[in-house]
């Protein structure tokens, strides 16, 4: 389709068809992303806390908080009256 000339109504109708296809492919498209979108964020929440994973399994997860100072009397460890406790 040249600049200035218009498109016969048998090109139009051709255009038509070729971006129904075009559009139906792409909704298929999205489709699929979204049900994949959907498993990975499934995955993602999935720790063994939630599932029957073993604990080695859990990825990006924080530490394990530090035993050390842990118990009751643990702010009184570094009090002036006691000597500096470090975890060992």
């Amino acid at each position: 389709m040249g600049e200035g000339v218009r498109p016969s109504y048998d090109e139009l109708a051709a255009l038509v068809a070729a971006q129904a296809v075009e559009l139906a492919r792409a909704r298929e498209e999205i489709t699929a992303l979204r049900a994949e979108v959907a498993a990975l964020k499934r995955r993602l929440g999935t720790n063994s806390g939630n599932s029957s994973m073993p604990p080695s399994s859990d990825r990006f997860s924080k530490p394990a908080p530090s035993r050390c100072g842990a118990s009751p009397d643990a702010s009184r460890a570094n009090s002036p009256e006691q000597p500096e406790r470090t975890c060992h």
